[in-house]
């Protein structure tokens, strides 16, 4: 067992998946964070800016294709795209995936924010929060809250039941925010969000100089970062004890925030670390949290390895040293993200993929994923147009029906009570088979559904 288990930590590596405006036939390329060697390339069309995201473990890549309404997917193992159509409303802005068991993305156009279910391929939710075009999405590590920052400056956190929730209704109100965090006075560039689920800390970074640090549980403001120059790109490690931020000059500022300081305007002190020569549009730390990878528009693509500062001060700035370099001079990077994976499944012949993957179906309007399902079979009945009202009625009419059309002759108080008594029991047990079997058809009815 111990030595499987090793062999497994062995063949696990951090890999770095990259594209750039001209990196030639290949869209995608993926190199190993230690090494900077190159591991392999994905071919397809041209991938939009802040779309590259991973499905599952080790098992799909996916991303936005460049001015058109389309999405394209990798097996992990695959060179070639697979042979599916992923249509989506318009050109994607921005794209995020839930790494939840439970495996669906937001889709970010113009200022609206679409939910498809990758197994069912149903379009779920339409959030339209935003005034001008959404820039940044970020799901928490469960799954359940999605942020969202726009060219508006606002940094909005939505809850996943709030967004199924409507469905529920025969009308269709507004989705409102779990929390509106806050707004930045011009364009949210980067949001991050470390710890585990809604109990981490969210940091999101402006052209307005400023890098605003969330507390997710109460929404509130915990720390403002100022710098000397308009901000581009943002990152915070797992623990949320360490904040980089990048700026237009390709400049790179650390910032210690344990232990807490109960100053709320934090200004970056010292010149940073001069990592690029012009704009740093990606940072990203590997999983581990040992190196930071940067990207910038003259196509740069660096390894740093992340040196912590144990001084007083602390704000003082972590040492960065250059570890590698992996692209230079092919045009503007436009995705990049770290993933701990295994060595062997990029040159296996066949992986077992958990995730189905379906095409995406574009409904107008989010109740029309409850009307493709119109007939359904409940207690060996056939019923039309049924609506989840109905649906949560049958569990307890089922009980209460035969009660209510009962005639009650009268009797003495203690032969009632006994009659009632003997009844409800039969009656009970009667309606507990019918329940279980009830609840197991409406589970089964919900899981089609969403």
């Amino acid at each position: 067992i111990l030595y499987s288990l090793f062999y497994e930590m062995d063949l696990s590596i951090e890999a770095v998946f990259v594209s750039s405006v001209n990196l030639g036939k290949a869209c995608i390329q993926v190199y190993d964070v230690e090494t900077g060697s190159c591991l392999k390339s994905y071919r397809g069309d041209s991938v939009s800016p802040n779309t590259l995201c991973m499905i599952g473990s080790d098992e799909y890549i996916i991303c936005g294709q460049k001015d058109k309404p389309l999405l394209q997917a990798w097996k992990l193992n695959e060179n070639e795209t697979l042979q599916m159509r992923l249509s989506v409303p318009g050109k994607v802005n921005v794209l995020a995936v839930s790494q939840a068991e439970d495996k669906y993305c937001a889709v970010g156009i113009k200022e609206k924010i679409y939910f498809y279910h990758f197994t069912t391929g149903h379009q779920f939710g339409i959030i339209s929060g935003h005034y001008q075009d959404i820039t940044c999405l970020k799901f928490t590590s469960c799954g359940n809250y999605l942020a969202s920052g726009g060219e508006d400056g606002f940094v909005y956190l939505w809850s996943r039941f709030h967004v199924i929730e409507p469905l529920h209704r025969f009308e269709n109100p507004q989705i409102q925010p779990h929390f509106v965090l806050g707004q930045h006075s011009d364009k949210v560039t980067g949001i991050d969000i470390s710890g585990p689920g809604i109990r981490g800390i969210l940091i999101s970074s402006s052209l307005d100089h400023s890098c605003k640090v969330f507390d997710l549980v109460t929404g509130h403001l915990r720390y403002n970062i100022v710098s000397e120059c308009a901000l581009t790109s943002c990152v915070v490690n797992s623990i949320g004890s360490q904040v980089f931020v990048g700026g237009k000059q390709g400049k790179v500022w650390g910032v210690n925030l344990l232990p807490h300081s109960s100053v709320q305007t934090i200004q970056v002190e010292g010149k940073g670390a001069a990592c690029h020569e012009s704009s740093l549009h990606y940072l990203v730390l590997s999983p581990s949290g040992n190196s930071l990878i940067t990207g910038s528009v003259n196509g740069e693509a660096k390894v740093w390895s992340v040196t912590l500062s144990h001084k007083k001060n602390i704000f003082s700035n972590p040492s960065l040293a250059l570890q590698s370099t992996l692209l230079t001079g092919r045009g503007a990077i436009t995705n990049l993200i770290t993933r701990q994976i295994n060595s062997k499944v990029l040159s296996a012949s066949t992986i077992e993929c958990k995730t189905i993957l379906s095409p995406f179906l574009i409904t107008p309007n989010p109740s029309s994923v409850l009307k493709s399902r119109q007939m359904i079979y409940l207690n060996n009945k056939k019923e039309e147009n049924i609506n989840i009202q109905e649906l949560y009625c049958l569990a307890t009419d089922m009980f209460y029906k035969k009660i209510g059309t009962e005639k009650v002759t009268p009797t003495t108080k203690k032969q009632e009570k006994a009659e009632i008594e003997e009844e409800n029991v039969t009656e009970l047990l009667a309606s507990t088979e019918k329940l279980k079997k009830s609840n197991e058809q409406l589970y089964k009815f919900c899981l089609n559904i969403f």
